[in-house]
């Protein structure tokens, strides 16, 4: 990571080491302070507007009961700089870091009692969390928390020590490139040109059609779907753009949501994809869709949006999940209807 950052560092300045350890360091001793002082105004400048829109839920619940969550860090927390993402928009650069620290962390209800951590008998823990932070002006900012076992994936994360370096990339550029070389157009569906209704199955009428579009091709499409992934991964406690640029609305709140999001939300972490299967292909339809059932590996849990308690799922442990996605076909492949991931 300290190769790493001093390369990142020759491009943007701030992720040298030293910077990003200390003022990690420093952001997270503030906001346990602002936390502990239900301090939402301060909390707004230090963490990114989607993860405060869950933090304000919980300190709206705390309020509503006359509860105050207290926590008092007892020395500077252990840091070790993990993850790196060096992207050529300032705005999508990221680091990671893992947090050890001892603390007192208890609530008071109403009547000034405590009630300690998760039933503890103490109101001292220890504490363990990955947190991913954003560029906000001169410094950086909380987008994400993730306690120490369902954090684990950032170890095996791609390091993006420079702009150009980016994995991502190739999915873009499969995805853009493949639309730029459709012959398809001017009013005529890649459904008039190969007759797919003969086709053997979903899989092989891809194929097919991809002889004449190559926004059909597997490799099209399972670019698609981890571009759909990475960006499902981030909307769960940051910014939306990366999934907003693959996915409809509609997808999108099927996809972060178990209801309609007024009490629970899906947390994903770490999403890998395992494997791809179309599942029905509609090429004559206006326009062009594509089913599929995406295997994925990751931690999936789904908790209550007030609370932060677990509903359903493991934060510790990873699963393999299908997600059912739609996929319509306009310039490239768009997710527009998900169903809820099973397994």
């Amino acid at each position: 990571m300290r190769l790493a950052s001093a390369e990142a560092a020759e491009d943007d300045a701030y992720f040298h080491h030293e910077d990003v350890e200390r003022e990690a360091t420093e952001l997270f001793l503030a906001v346990q302070r602002a936390w502990s002082e239900n301090d939402v105004a301060q909390l707004k400048t230090m963490v990114g507007a989607d993860l405060m829109v869950e933090w304000e839920r919980r300190l709206n619940d705390f309020a509503a009961k006359g509860w105050r969550n207290v926590c008092h860090v007892h020395n500077r927390p252990e840091l070790k700089y993990v993850g790196l993402v060096n992207r050529e928009d300032d705005t999508e650069d990221r680091v990671t870091v893992h947090l050890s620290a001892s603390m007192d962390d208890y609530v008071l209800d109403a009547n000034g009692t405590k009630l300690m951590h998760e039933g503890s008998s103490t109101e001292q823990r220890s504490l363990e969390e990955y947190w991913t932070l954003a560029r906000h002006g001169d410094g950086w900012m909380l987008v994400s928390i993730e306690a120490d076992a369902e954090g684990h994936h950032h170890l095996d994360s791609e390091i993006v020590a420079s702009p150009w370096s980016d994995s991502r990339l190739h999915d873009e550029s499969l995805v853009q490139l493949a639309g730029e070389e459709a012959v398809v157009g001017n009013g005529v569906t890649a459904g008039e040109l190969v007759d797919v209704d003969y086709a053997d199955d979903a899989h092989a009428a891809a194929l097919d059609l991809s002889l004449v579009d190559p926004r059909f091709g597997p490799d099209v499409l399972e670019a698609a779907a981890r571009r759909a992934l990475a960006g499902w991964a981030e909307a769960v406690d940051g910014a939306d753009t990366a999934l907003e640029a693959v996915a409809t609305p509609a997808a999108i709140q099927a996809l972060l949501y178990a209801d309609d999001g007024a009490h629970h939300r899906i947390v994903v972490r770490g999403p890998r994809l395992e494997s791809l299967k179309i599942t029905a292909l509609d090429g004559k339809a206006e326009p062009p869709t594509m089913d599929v059932a995406a295997q994925v590996r990751g931690r999936r849990y789904v908790e209550n949006r007030d609370t932060a308690a677990l509903v359903s799922g493991s934060r510790d442990s990873e699963t393999t999940f299908t997600v059912s996605l739609r996929m319509a076909l306009d310039q490239s492949w768009k997710v527009v209807a998900a169903g809820a991931p099973v397994g």
